[in-house]
């Protein structure tokens, strides 16, 4: 069975698979939110919670068809309507998360022949 995206992103940047989400987060975050993620988690230890689940159905994709079901999912989740999520942006970038998902799959897949 092919490799999902995680498996791939992990070998990819030689990462354990425990360190998956913090690393893809910490690259897929907007600058604000990259600088200000230790106080919202302070005030809202689940401030994150809409992010973690788009990184973890993100990790589990094995063919990029499957990714703008998951963006959409993920930019209507009913978490991203507050107002520091949806105007601040503290938050994932899906426009982020779709170029490094396509670099990923598309470089794997390219050095793989």
């Amino acid at each position: 069975m092919t490799e999902n995206f995680a498996e791939k992103f992990c070998r990819e940047h030689k990462i354990p698979a425990t360190r998956y989400r913090a690393v893809l987060l910490r690259r897929t975050l907007y600058p604000a939110a990259r600088w200000l993620a230790p106080v919202l988690r302070f005030i809202n230890p689940e401030f994150f919670a809409a992010d973690h689940e788009y990184l973890d159905s993100i990790g589990r994709l094995r063919r990029l068809r499957d990714l703008p079901h998951e963006t959409h999912a993920f930019n209507h989740h009913p978490d991203n309507r507050s107002f520091l999520r949806r105007s601040l942006r503290l938050r994932v970038s899906a426009g982020r998360m779709q170029d490094i998902v396509h670099f990923v799959m598309n470089d794997v897949v390219d050095r793989e022949f």
